[in-house]
């Protein structure tokens, strides 16, 4: 199994070098994540488990 930072830091890699990237909060009952956007496409590129406030 991979390690988390490895996986994420692949997927964001694997996104073309001039996506404009944004994030999102996902705030649920127990938790926060961040969500690693493609600006142009709405496209997800991530879910991080850091909380953006």
């Amino acid at each position: 199994m991979l390690n988390n930072a490895t996986f994420w830091d692949g997927r964001l890699k694997a996104a073309p070098a001039n996506t404009s990237a944004g994030y999102l909060p996902l705030v649920s009952r127990n938790t926060v994540w961040t969500v690693i956007v493609n600006t142009n496409t709405a496209e997800v590129l991530a879910f991080v488990p850091l909380d953006p406030f």
